[in-house]
């Protein structure tokens, strides 16, 4: 935690790194348990990309799932902002596969 009592968790990491996880769970006091990792809580409806049916395959697919939004205007309209990419690579790293959303932004100045 960074004093606020909050902590931050970047979900793309928690999901594919289970000494992240760990690290999280030691934070908040917890013991870390993977129960229910391959499970969508019907809680608020589920998942926005499956709802409540199922559970991507693999760890690495719920880093994709912004395919599925490609081609949508809007979505790739917000990808044009440079300032997005900046913050995206601050927080998340390269994400692979984006290079696609990279190709059609605006460069920087």
């Amino acid at each position: 935690m960074n004093g606020t009592g909050l902590l931050v968790v970047n979900y793309n990491k928690w999901v594919v790194d289970v000494d992240y996880r760990n690290t999280c769970s030691l934070t908040l006091g917890l013991e870390l348990s993977d129960a229910g990792l391959n499970e969508i809580s019907g809680l608020g409806g589920g998942s926005s990309f499956h709802g409540t049916s199922t559970v991507p395959k693999t760890v690495n697919s719920y880093n994709q799932r912004f395919q599925a939004l490609l081609g949508d205007p809007v979505f790739e309209h917000i990808f044009k902002d440079p300032e997005l990419w900046t913050l995206s690579d601050a927080l998340f790293g390269n994400i692979p596969g984006t290079e696609e959303l990279r190709s059609t932004s605006v460069d920087p100045v």
